[in-house]
């Protein structure tokens, strides 16, 4: 006997057609009111669309874009007892496993090819990174950085001032970058500088008092320049943000490339660079100190710190690679002999920029 009636849509039009079923046969007639066939269904192609609930019809199709909704349970119920595969859940097919699979892997594989080109990825970022925001992002850190490494902030004697900023013009002059160099002195014991993103550099008094002659100070200032020239705190902040930066660009999201502001300092201060990092910049510093024709401070400098090797080995910044100390020294020895890195008079100055004009005409 027929069953109860419910509604079919053949998929090529809205129009919803009352129909009976007749589930006597295989395959499934579908009746409509004039009695005419509209549509026969093999039962074994029959699956559901909609899980059925409590007032939600139950939709089936049988191929293609036919739908057959069923209104009421005792409609539905007759339908199951009919065809009793509906009763049970579907296992995918063959072609859906397959399907599922090539899906998963290729999230897997596009993850791994990620990870694997991540590194070489944030170099290509970095360039795009605006020169403005590396300079505010450098600005923030250097000032953040000088806070907390400093309790009493920023070393501002005019002499010492007024003669960093020359040795450090004079450097810059050698130098091929975009960025205008902003140098400062903390007041902290420590031994060790910090280069920021965008030009901004941070000289700690230790280094300064620990230096035996200017042209140290000129190496290990060159060598600073050399991680702000290759971008290398720009791309660890990069690092840090995580890979939303490489697919916020492909999402169509390029604020993505501009990590938080507020983040920069935390990430400059405990910096430890590559040693790939660190060779790009000891090499940029043989070529900026070989074109400003200033002497090998930097091997010097290393040199005196790979004799203290052990003291250092947990800080960051400059710090950070000590004990391939004497490696760093043996290319920094490639810089050409030069003139001082100052003349004596702005090299005291330097050594007292931690004074104050007090402290100075006490001495």
């Amino acid at each position: 006997m027929p069953a109860p009636s419910c509604h079919y849509n053949d998929g090529k039009s809205a129009a919803r057609h009352a129909v009976t079923l007749d589930l006597t046969a295989d395959p499934l007639r579908i009746v409509g009111d004039d009695g005419q066939i509209m549509a026969v269904w093999r039962k074994s192609e029959i699956h559901g669309i909609d899980e059925p609930g409590a007032g939600v019809p139950a939709r089936f199709a049988g191929g293609g874009d036919a739908r057959l909704t069923l209104d009421d349970p005792e409609t539905l119920q007759r339908l199951l007892d009919a065809v009793p595969s509906l009763g049970r859940r579907r296992r995918p097919s063959a072609a859906a496993v397959l399907q599922a699979v090539a899906g998963v892997a290729a999230v897997l594989a596009l993850m791994a090819g990620l990870y694997l080109a991540f590194p070489a990825l944030i170099e290509r970022l970095a360039a795009y990174i605006p020169v403005s925001w590396e300079e505010a992002a450098g600005k923030a850190a250097a000032d953040r950085l000088v806070a907390r490494l400093s309790a009493g902030g920023e070393c501002r004697e005019p002499a010492g001032t007024a003669a960093l900023e020359r040795l450090t013009g004079r450097l810059a002059a050698a130098a091929e970058t975009p960025f205008r160099f902003r140098v400062r002195v903390a007041d902290a014991a420590m031994a060790n500088a910090f280069a920021a993103p965008g030009g901004h550099i941070v000289l700690l008094r230790g280094l300064v008092e620990s230096a035996e002659t200017s042209e140290e100070v000129a190496g290990v200032l060159a060598h600073e320049m050399g991680h702000v020239i290759e971008r290398h705190a720009t791309e660890a902040m990069l690092r840090n943000a995580g890979i939303k930066v490489v697919l916020g660009p492909l999402l169509g999201d390029p604020s993505s490339l501009m990590p938080d502001l507020g983040k920069a300092a935390a990430v400059v201060l405990t910096l430890s660079f590559s040693r790939k990092a660190e060779r790009e910049a000891d090499d940029r510093a043989v070529g900026i100190l070989t074109a400003a024709g200033i002497g090998g401070g930097l091997a010097r400098f290393l040199d005196r710190l790979a004799e203290s090797e052990g003291e250092a080995i947990a800080y960051t910044g400059f710090l950070s690679t000590h004990p391939e100390a004497r490696e760093r020294a043996r290319t920094a020895r490639q810089t050409r002999k030069g003139a001082a890195a100052m003349p004596p008079e702005d090299w005291m100055a330097l050594k007292r920029i931690c004074q104050s004009p007090a402290d100075g005409a006490e001495s």
